[in-house]
């Protein structure tokens, strides 16, 4: 049964988790003042906007908007839900999570998967280093592989049998359909279910955070497919996984650098030389989420590209997705008939550090190397417009400019004409914030005081402040605020700010990362808003009154005209006292 988490739990774990600590499990970050500054993993930028508070346990990216405690933006990150995102956290922190009431709307469906999955990748490693596994250990073995590295990268085994796996998931209460969702099964088209991977090595595909969320098998029969993957599932998506990365990324925020290679053993085989900063494709054609998780742990990426019309395809797909994210791309070509698996095998790891050495970067290699004058009008027209393409892709202009000197130089072309035809490249636009209601900065400021200091949500209390909030959806959450505080329950800060948006949401961020008042500044600022707030409720009302005196002498009302010139006296005798007070 899915279930909702306490307040309590949600609480703890919130103060128990470092969001400095955890957020740098995604993003580099340095010190800059009282903060921690990088870039942002939500959006495309080249200078850092992302800051983490350490004092306040918040993140904000002032370039995009996006803020929140450390709940937040583990949702954000992984696409989790909120129970997902508070139970993992509980389990980093030793938390035990009780669940015991319905949670609204369900969910549960991936922790389903990811326990399966491990229970899978156990049967699979039992398989491994059981008689039947001898085969596959003898080919692992036969690669260079150490016991060590196939124990930690948890390698195993299927067995060459068309219903093992199934029958051990089901006699460990495992639902079938479960399985079948997770790709570790198939069903039969008269019913029943038929394992998917059969006589093959196992290499369990892990998430950035650990979680195994796919398999991949290779056959050991040299059948086809060579290579079979799991399909994509709910907690599984091909063009958003680098196999190796939950092992590598601390090695990889290390050398501020990733190499990036094609298949399972060029990984393990680097891996087990020590090399670790690598990560794999599984086979696939780098994507721009590929890149923008790279892009979390490092500043720079060497990809490795076969000496072929393959290869050269590739480098000119995938150097379009790092100039679009600002990431720097460098490319280490082999010796023909090398793959980085051979070739650390071959001449060993310092061979191997000496050709990440020569890394070229990536725009240069593609010039020089891929780019020729033409022989000929066809042959012309043909790297003319395999230029053109590739230059429209770049989206900032000055590396445009720069791209095109250097390809006019290289081809022999005119610069102006290269530059005519790219002119109708549009800039990239610089993403703005989403504008939101209109925003009295009063209250929000008066707001952000309060959640600063628990003091001043009392004194606001006393004082009946709220009642001058002219608006109705501020005063509600303000009102929530007190209860909370009235209750013993303190100030939510994280709950507070997830019911904002757009442009409070960004003026209360900005204020919590940028303000640095003492005590008694803090003190000058609160007592200042309360009377301007106050200022501005009168000035509202008295317009209010005087467009009423108008219609009621306008109709001739002198009665109503009367009695609204009395509170017109009241109201600006009480205008004149604030002016004189402060809330104490």
């Amino acid at each position: 049964m899915t279930v909702v988490i306490s307040d309590r739990i949600i609480q703890e774990v919130r103060q128990r988790t470092d969001i400095v600590e955890f957020v740098s499990g995604y993003v580099s970050l340095r010190k800059a003042g009282r903060n921690y500054v990088g870039l942002c993993p939500f959006h495309k930028e080249k200078t850092p906007s992302f800051t983490v508070s350490p004092e306040k346990q918040i993140f904000y990216c002032f370039g995009c908007g996006v803020g929140g405690d450390v709940v937040s933006f583990y949702m954000k990150i992984n696409g989790a839900s909120f129970p997902e995102a508070v139970r993992f956290l509980a389990e980093k922190c030793g938390i035990a999570v009780k669940e015991s009431v319905p949670e609204r709307g369900g969910g549960g469906i991936k922790e389903k998967l990811w326990a399966l999955n491990r229970a899978a990748a156990d049967f699979f490693s039992q398989a491994l280093f059981s008689p039947q596994g001898e085969v596959a250990r003898k080919y692992i073995e036969n690669r260079g592989i150490t016991p060590e590295v196939i124990r930690q990268l948890k390698l195993g085994y299927a067995p060459e049998e068309w219903h093992w796996l199934g029958e051990k998931l089901k006699k460990l209460g495992y639902d079938l359909a479960l399985a079948e969702q997770a790709g570790l099964i198939i069903p039969r088209e008269k019913g029943g279910y038929y394992d998917r991977f059969r006589g093959r090595v196992i290499f369990p595909i892990h998430d950035e955070m650990g979680r195994i969320v796919a398999f991949g098998g290779r056959d050991l029969k040299d059948g086809l497919p060579k290579y079979l993957n799991s399909p994509e599932t709910p907690i599984y998506v091909k063009g958003r996984s680098l196999y190796g990365l939950s092992f590598a990324r601390n090695g990889i925020r290390e050398k501020g650098e990733v190499v990036v290679v094609e298949g399972y053993f060029d990984f393990l085989t680097l891996w087990t030389f020590g090399v670790s900063n690598v990560v794999a494709t599984l086979g696939t054609a780098l994507t721009e989420e590929h890149v923008s998780l790279i892009r979390r742990y490092a500043s720079c990426a060497i990809l490795v590209f076969d000496p072929d019309e393959a290869g050269r395809k590739a480098l000119a797909r995938s150097l379009p997705l790092f100039l679009k994210q600002h990431l720097e791309m460098k490319v280490v070509v082999l010796p023909e008939g090398y793959d980085p698996d051979l070739f650390v095998r071959r001449f060993g790891r310092e061979r191997w550090e000496e050709e990440m050495q020569k890394a070229r970067p990536a725009v240069e290699y593609y010039i020089d190397e891929m780019l020729h004058p033409a022989q000929g009008v066809q042959q012309e027209r043909e790297i003319m417009a395999e230029a053109l393409r590739f230059i429209k892709e770049i989206p900032q202009s000055a590396e445009r400019h720069l791209f095109i000197r250097r390809l006019a130089q290289r081809l022999n072309v005119d610069e102006a004409i290269l530059a005519r035809e790219v002119s109708d490249t549009p800039e990239t636009a610089a993403k703005r914030l989403p504008q939101g209601p209109r925003t009295d900065l009063l209250e929000l400021k008066l707001i952000y005081l309060m959640l600063e200091e628990e003091r001043f949500v009392k004194r606001v209390a006393k004082s009946n402040l709220l009642e001058f909030f002219p608006h109705e959806d501020l005063k509600k959450l303000a009102s929530l605020m007190l209860e909370r505080v009235q209750k013993g329950e303190g100030v939510d800060r994280a709950w507070f700010l997830s019911q904002m948006e757009g442009e409070r949401k960004r003026h209360l961020f900005n204020w919590m990362m940028v303000m640095d008042m003492s005590k008694d500044e803090r003190e000058r600022e609160f007592e200042d808003t309360v009377r301007r707030i106050k200022e501005k409720w009168y000035q509202r009302a008295s317009r209010n009154l005087n467009l009423q005196i108008r219609q009621a002498q306008e109709r001739g009302d002198e009665e109503l005209c009367r009695h609204l010139l009395v509170k017109k006296a009241q109201l600006l005798e009480e205008e004149k006292a604030i002016r004189k007070l402060t809330v104490n």
